[in-house]
């Protein structure tokens, strides 16, 4: 339990990346691919489409042309939403799919997340919403 007096800035809720903040359905994720905005880079193709959400969701796609490894393609799953976890309150209320490719089987934490900080800065700015 936390203490009543606790002058937490942000509360666990927030932390979370619970459903709300998922693309879910076969639905959802056919939607955003087909009518998208998309970035790409050898790491990952980001793709984004308008969302019907008052905030930004996120749908992750790693493959087995990634990696043969599903451990491989956990730990890229992991990354991706790590950093989609710090970062969603800034983000345009879109919805967003990260299709992992076959470099970011090799690259380290600092790499990808360096890819995934251009993806959405760059998205932020054509969407006319820097954060």
């Amino acid at each position: 339990m936390r203490p009543e007096n606790d002058n937490t800035a942000v509360s666990s809720e927030d932390r979370r990346f619970g459903r709300e903040l998922r693309v879910l359905t076969s639905r959802e994720y056919r939607r955003v691919f087909d009518d998208n905005r998309r970035r790409a880079d050898p790491f990952a193709v980001l793709l984004g489409h308008d969302g019907e959400r008052p905030h930004a969701r996120l749908g992750i796609t790693v493959s087995k042309k990634v990696s043969k490894k599903a451990v491989v393609r956990n730990r890229i799953k992991r990354q991706i939403r790590e950093y989609f976890r710090v970062t969603h309150h800034d983000l345009a209320p879109l919805d967003y799919v990260v299709i992992a490719r076959s470099a970011s089987a090799g690259a380290d934490a600092a790499t990808l997340r360096a890819s995934l900080e251009a993806h959405f800065d760059r998205y932020r700015t054509s969407t006319g919403r820097r954060g």
